[in-house]
């Protein structure tokens, strides 16, 4: 789970639409749900509690693969 304590970020998992979150708000992802927190101009504190799975490492994903998210996410945008 992820809190927002202050400032705002676009968060992204895989299978859902981008969503902006602001101090206050909280967001879930699933167990080995690819998922990433992308920040703009101002900076973002947020409390992230992780609920299981102690014995592996988180792994950061691929910025590659993210920017080609991020892609599809605003082609998709721009075709409706």
């Amino acid at each position: 789970m992820y809190l927002v304590i202050s400032g705002s970020a676009v968060f992204r998992k895989a299978g859902s639409a981008d969503v902006t979150l602001r101090a206050g708000d909280t967001v879930f992802h699933g167990h080995n749900q690819p998922h990433a927190t992308e920040t703009g101009d101002e900076p973002v504190l947020c409390l992230v509690l992780w609920r299981d799975d102690f014995a592996h490492a988180p792994v950061l994903s691929d910025p590659d693969r993210l920017q080609a998210h991020a892609q599809a996410q605003v082609s998709g945008l721009a075709a409706r």
